[in-house]
């Protein structure tokens, strides 16, 4: 037995305010992230305002009203759409300068950052007026970049916390950005139910958001990220992610037959031949090269590829997802009942949390990624079934899809490229992941304008995404590309010792 080399000794953790830190960051996601997606409530609460109704004055249809404000003419229309994409795009386009921001200079500078936007935008939103202070567009806009900002701040809270946790951890920072679209749902009901003003909620809004991210930003009082501060239950770290457990200050490499490398040296030998004896199993590399060596990794490629898929997967299934419930009678039996609760159902995909932290470190990175797979084929797939209540079952398995596929994207960024790239890679992957995007829109138009409204071609499209992802990660499974799966057997001779029993001479060995 060896005392263990001082590279490996983990910091204790104050378990009390990081547990209130990681509170907050959840509590952040489901606040500010993505409130912009919430647009449809504060577009009928401007709309009753009047907002914009000077741009209807020369149309033939009428000028809007208090008595009459959903009178709506195209240039109205278009000045709204104007806001809400703006907002939208800006999302995308700050998440590479957001990781940037990240990795550079941490936690705490990233929640200022996202903090001095979110208030900006609130204050902006509560003084707004189309015709007197025209600020709508600049508003949303830095209320998309502030929830940018704040999710990356979010994630970075998952390289505190334990092997276990820290899958369910990262699905509630992603389940949580979805249902933070109710925000501005609670807006327009206190404004119906209550008759509370737009000024004032978002007044409310902006001291919430102080209060907030001060809190946060005091909490972590050094400047550097808190991942210095590493894992609880004291975790070694390997190269690839995969943790070994040491919950002593000791570690047994057990006899000098039983391992292949002599560790009865100097501890500067020690110290040599014990990084060597982790790492022998695992083709160590990618956590510790360049970010522009990460970038040519396959694992980069890997990843690039089944994440660019999976946004394009996820938000085709919502933009067609209306048309698809017209075809099929919605609109015109039903009025329009399964498209709101398709939004609802989507909301509530944080109740996939915790399915999310018990499959995915018992199945482990290969298995979640081909199940997120199979819950997408299948999404697409229900999709084609013309009866409305099915869809309703098909709702929830889109959301289990969508709650894997960004846990699972982002647990695999963190763990494979490590916390010194992570900002980076993440930001990269959504920018790219966001371009491809654009194929969107032109896939609808092609399903709508040649199938009179169905869109079995976008579903079919869909799964045969779905299918090319499942296989290649299975064709590149066989081939060994997938060098982050851990070996079939425990490694060596690595034991687990509690502080209270180190004397046990039955060490429990380490499942992987």
């Amino acid at each position: 037995r060896i005392s263990k080399p001082e590279w490996l000794v983990v910091p204790a953790l104050d378990m009390g305010s990081l547990s209130l830190v990681h509170f907050q960051l959840l509590a952040s996601c489901i606040l500010f992230t993505g409130i912009v997606f919430g647009w449809s409530s504060i577009q009928l609460l401007l709309k009753e305002e009047g907002q914009y109704e000077e741009l209807c004055a020369s149309s033939t249809s009428g000028k809007a009203s208090p008595s009459n404000p959903d009178v709506m003419c195209e240039a109205r229309v278009a000045q709204f759409a104007v806001i809400f994409e703006g907002a939208t795009m800006m999302v995308s386009i700050v998440a590479l300068p957001a990781g940037m921001l990240l990795d550079a200079y941490g936690t705490r500078m990233t929640l200022m950052v996202a903090g001095i936007f979110e208030i900006a935008g609130c204050s902006l939103m509560a003084f707004a007026d189309s015709k007197t202070f025209d600020v709508f567009l600049i508003a949303f806009c830095a209320l998309g970049v502030g929830g940018a900002f704040t999710m990356f701040a979010a994630f970075s809270g998952a390289e505190n916390i334990s092997d276990g946790v820290q899958w369910a951890y990262i699905g509630a920072c992603s389940c949580l950005f979805d249902a933070s679209v109710i925000v501005f749902q609670v807006f327009y009901g206190l404004n119906v139910l209550f008759g509370v003003s737009r000024h004032t909620l978002f007044i409310a809004y902006a001291i919430i958001s102080l209060l907030m991210y001060a809190s946060m930003v005091f909490q972590i009082s050094s400047p550097k990220r808190e991942s210095e501060v590493l894992f609880e239950n004291d975790y070694y770290h390997s190269a690839r992610g995969t943790r070994v457990q040491t919950e002593s200050n000791e570690i047994s490499l057990g006899s000098k037959e039983d391992n292949p490398y002599d560790t009865y040296g100097s501890m500067d030998d020690q110290k040599q031949d014990t990084v060597r004896y982790f790492t022998s199993y695992y083709d160590v590399g990618v956590q510790h090269l360049g970010l522009f060596e990460q970038l040519r990794s396959f694992e980069f490629i890997y990843m690039l590829i089944c994440c660019s898929i999976g946004i394009l997967r996820a938000n085709l299934f919502i933009g067609m997802n209306p048309l698809l419930l017209d075809s099929y009678g919605d609109h015109e039996y039903h009025d329009d009942a399964y498209k709101q609760l398709f939004n609802y159902v989507l909301a509530c995909g944080f109740v996939f949390i915790p399915v999310i932290g018990w499959y995915a470190p018992m199945a482990g990175m290969t298995y979640s990624l081909q199940l997120t797979n199979i819950l997408g084929i299948a999404a697409f797939g229900m999709g084609l079934i013309p009866w409305l209540p099915v869809q309703v079952i098909t709702f929830l398995v889109f959301t289990a899809f969508r709650a894997f596929l960004y846990s699972i994207v982002s647990s695999y960024n963190l763990n494979i490229f490590g916390k010194a790239t992570f900002g980076k890679i993440q930001g990269l992957m959504f920018s790219i992941g966001a371009i491809i995007n654009l194929l969107q829109e032109p896939l609808i138009s092609w399903a709508n304008s040649t199938d009179n409204g169905r869109m079995d071609r976008v579903c079919y499209t869909g799964m045969l995404m779905g299918i090319f992802t499942l296989a290649f990660t299975e064709i590149a499974r066989f081939q060994g590309w997938l060098r982050f799966e851990p070996p079939q057997t425990p490694v060596g001779n690595v034991h687990r010792y509690t502080a209270e029993d180190r004397e046990l001479s039955e060490p429990i060995r380490v499942p992987l």
